[in-house]
């Protein structure tokens, strides 16, 4: 099933990606995927949760990226500090 939400949230970050949110629909999803509207509601409630997911997904990877360059330039230690300072 793991395998299925993922490949709907590609299709659905495609989807959005090219069009606004208002012009993505449920049924559009499930045309691009090949499955039927309820197949496509037995993995997701709602567009809206969808859409949540899709951009929490980049903002994951955008995190990482971020983790990943802060790494390159900084130490532990100076990454420790800043985010002790942070708070």
């Amino acid at each position: 099933m793991k395998k299925t939400k993922q490949k709907i949230l590609k299709i659905a970050s495609k989807l959005f990606s090219e069009s606004s949110f208002s012009d993505v629909s449920m049924q559009k999803i499930a045309q691009k995927l090949g499955i039927t509207k309820p197949a496509l509601y037995h993995h997701f409630k709602s567009k809206k949760e969808i859409y949540f997911e899709v951009l929490n997904e980049s903002l994951e990877r955008l995190k990482k990226e971020i983790e990943k360059r802060i790494s390159l330039v900084m130490s532990k230690e100076e990454i420790l500090s800043k985010t002790i300072e942070g708070y």
